[in-house]
């Protein structure tokens, strides 16, 4: 937990519009005891312009279904379902997306994309990267996600090593796409680990953007 106020200080620190999170909070939510714990931590987290969440695929697995949205709303964050939010500032409307996970959840792509309004600034909140190339047809400015953490472990010129389904395409880092929106994704290699409790090359992070748009 200790760990997990330093982020929360560190956060605070930036006094950021809005603070985003695109999933995965616990792995194996069952061999816990100080859950409770954690929505007293993130409810620390300030921001000017609100905190919004998405579902990421251990959310719903290990028991962390029992417990994640509970979490997130005592933490103060709204958690998106396939549902959209308009952040307004300097006259500028930000449309923050945020998409259902897509290995154990119901994305809604149609939908969303049809949804979109072009004036906006358009942020994907979408936990598998790989699944960006969905979204691709529509009106999307930036898309962010999580999941792959960054290959966990990476080797120089190789990069990462420990794959995973939906994020072996996009694995950590900006990519950028020549569509009609000319949308960018950056992917987190966030800040925990799973399967092995260490990371090597690899270091955990926690994103500041500044968007002029």
């Amino acid at each position: 937990m200790n760990q997990l106020e330093k982020v929360v200080n560190k956060i605070n620190k930036e006094n950021p519009d809005i603070v985003v999170f695109t999933g995965d909070l616990v792995d194996h939510a069952f061999e816990y005891e100080e859950l409770d714990q954690v929505s007293e931590i993130l409810s620390k987290i300030q921001s000017k312009s609100g905190k919004y969440a998405i579902w990421g695929n251990h959310d719903y697995g290990g028991g962390g279904n029992r417990y994640y949205a509970d979490i997130l709303k005592a933490s103060g964050f709204q958690l998106l379902v396939n549902e959209t939010k308009i952040v307004e500032k300097n006259n500028q409307k930000y449309e923050i997306i945020g998409i259902d996970d897509g290995l154990y959840g119901e994305a809604e792509v149609d939908q969303i994309l049809s949804k979109l309004e072009p004036a906006n600034y358009n942020i994907l909140l979408i936990h598998e990267p790989d699944l960006m190339d969905n979204y691709l047809s529509g009106s999307v400015d930036l898309g962010l996600a999580g999941h792959s953490h960054g290959g966990q472990v990476a080797l120089p010129v190789i990069g990462a090593i420990a794959k995973v389904p939906l994020g072996k395409k996009y694995t950590k880092g900006f990519y950028d796409f020549e569509n009609n929106r000319k949308s960018k994704l950056f992917v987190s290699s966030g800040l925990g680990s799973t399967k092995l409790p260490f990371r090597f090359l690899n270091i955990p992070e926690a994103v500041l953007f500044e968007i002029y748009p």
